[in-house]
């Protein structure tokens, strides 16, 4: 059995300008899907405020839905931002931006499932549940390019 050496080896450490390359394509897959992540996220805002406002707890779900807005106008100007900055050599810069932006909206689901959560009827529930579940599920495909999003 012969040792690999470094150069024969799929883990072979990466140049400079590789890693470049690489952060800049990763981000590149990361904001293809974004705008569409954006999006079915917000819906998804709207749909759990429709829900709330039949708990008769309006006043909670009225400053959720502020949080879910603003973390939806944050995001959207991070993918505006990305898409008009001409430098490729900011790409690990907007995953960055990305993972905060993520950060705040798993802030913003998790209250969802907590500060809010109603236990009461079970369809409420089940409905939170649901929702935070195929949120987190289909972050997990948009989101896979790049390390910690």
């Amino acid at each position: 059995m012969s040792a690999r050496t470094p150069t024969d080896s799929a883990e072979a450490p990466l140049g400079a300008k590789q890693k470049r390359e690489l952060s800049r394509r990763q981000a590149a897959e990361l904001f293809r899907l974004f705008p569409s992540s954006i999006a079915l996220s917000y819906v998804g805002a709207v749909a759990s405020f429709a829900m709330l406002l039949t708990t008769g707890d309006a006043a909670r779900g009225v400053a959720w839905f502020a949080l879910a807005t603003a973390v939806m106008l944050f995001r959207s100007l991070i993918w505006w931002q990305y898409t008009n900055d001409k430098d490729e050599n900011n790409a690990t810069w907007w995953a960055r931006f990305v993972i905060f932006g993520n950060i705040i909206a798993g802030i913003q689901w998790a209250l969802l499932g907590t500060w809010l959560y109603v236990p009461d009827p079970t369809y409420r529930s089940m409905f939170t549940a649901i929702i935070i579940v195929g949120y987190v599920a289909g972050a997990v495909i948009t989101l896979a390019p790049v390390r910690f999003a």
